[in-house]
């Protein structure tokens, strides 16, 4: 066998696997497009879509005395995402909320109920310079009262509230006790400093 002959049956070979690599791949991607998997991505990506522009109009509220959204984190990129915002519509000015509550199809009671039931993570009050108390969850109402603004809210993907569970909660208020405790402990250092340096 000549190098000439080895070298086409080389060529020869790797377009063969080009072939068999590209259907491989097409049916990969007809398999997904396919899937219940890719329906509930694109049902996501709905919902994202829904919940940004609730909170693109909050925040233009917001900015006209610039004033901060609330923000939640730890229990889904959704649920994440209607917490903060129904958290933001409950602290709202009379006729702020009232725009907010149009446009969500929410009622003022079911945001208080939420909120009630989801509790609060204790925090570090600059404002007044204390340790805030967290306020326990109730995680069955929690859920329950979600789904439900969820459902009013338009939100059309099947959200997964795995990550309200006891040990994921539990870790939560720790994560923000910790943080609210060095907060606290590094004011009272500064003041220290502060008193001494004045003396």
């Amino acid at each position: 066998m000549t190098i000439a002959e080895l070298n086409q049956i080389k060529k020869d070979r790797k377009e063969q696997m080009e072939e068999i690599i590209l259907k491989k791949k097409l049916e990969k991607e007809a398999q997904y497009l396919n899937s219940s998997l890719y329906e509930q991505r694109q049902l996501e990506a709905e919902d994202l879509e829904t919940l940004d522009a609730y909170i693109s109009q909050l925040e233009q509220i917001l900015e006209v005395d610039n004033r901060k959204r609330s923000y939640v984190f730890g229990y889904g990129t959704i649920p994440d995402k209607v917490l903060s915002l129904v958290k933001s519509i409950k602290y709202l000015k009379a006729h702020e909320k009232e725009e907010m509550l149009l446009s969500t199809g929410l009622t003022e009671i079911i945001i208080d109920d939420l909120v009630e039931a989801f509790g609060m993570t204790a925090y570090f009050s600059m404002k007044t310079e204390t340790l805030v108390p967290e306020v326990p969850m109730d995680i069955d109402v929690t859920k329950q009262l979600l789904t439900e603004v969820m459902t009013k809210i338009g939100l059309v993907s099947n959200v997964s509230l795995s990550k309200f569970n006891e040990d994921n909660v539990n870790y939560q208020y720790k994560k923000a006790s910790v943080k609210a405790e060095e907060a606290y402990e590094m004011t009272l250092k500064y003041a220290d400093k502060e008193v001494n340096y004045e003396e």
